[in-house]
């Protein structure tokens, strides 16, 4: 179905004589269809947020969670109902254990445990999509190590709701943990 739409509006975007190369606009679809996936799960998550009456928290949570994940990477499933599934699973975890009521001196050392693993791991490679310019992979690092300084300096500062930014940080490093695994596993089963 997004594919579909994905399609009719590269058409759509393409229909000047200069969009006509077919390089160009397989790279708009990708954008395209990228884009609604993203919109479609971000509206379900919303969704499920707005039910739950926590939409401040999942609000800073995502953005969070997101802004980490893109320069530390991780596990990405292989279809789009599998990563929303994911999503699901991961909004859950993280509201629920924003309820939990963890010792500041826990949540400290939790999150700077998680940190120095994601410094350590990050960037995640995926298996469809290495990260092979060393130049990106250390602005990738770099931003990881911002990231987690950032986030432990706010928790330090913001009183209010730590439990978001321990929860941003374990949550990625798992991910990042069972991204690692997935790329050694399968490198493993072709160097077999």
């Amino acid at each position: 179905m997004i594919e579909r739409c994905a399609e009719c509006l590269t058409r759509w975007c393409c229909r000047e004589e200069e969009l006509k190369d077919e390089y160009f606009r397989a790279k708009i679809q990708y954008g395209i269809q990228s884009t609604l996936e993203f919109l479609y799960k971000f509206v379900f998550l919303f969704v499920i947020a707005v039910l739950l009456d926590r939409c401040m928290d999942f609000a800073i949570f995502i953005g969070l969670f997101f802004l980490l994940r893109f320069y530390a990477g991780g596990h990405h499933s292989k279809t789009s109902i599998g990563c929303l599934l994911s999503m699901i699973l991961i909004e859950l975890i993280a509201l629920g254990g924003m309820t939990i009521e963890i010792p500041v001196k826990v949540q400290m050392a939790g999150f700077l445990t998680a940190g120095v693993i994601l410094v350590w791991l990050a960037p995640c490679d995926t298996p469809n999509n290495p990260i092979v310019d060393p130049q990106n992979r250390k602005t990738k690092k770099w931003g990881t190590v911002l990231c987690i300084l950032t986030y432990f300096i706010l928790m330090i500062l913001w009183s209010h709701n730590r439990n978001v930014f321990f929860m941003a940080g374990v949550l990625e490093t798992i991910s990042v943990l069972i991204g690692k695994w997935n790329v050694d596993r399968i490198r493993n089963s072709y160097s077999k």
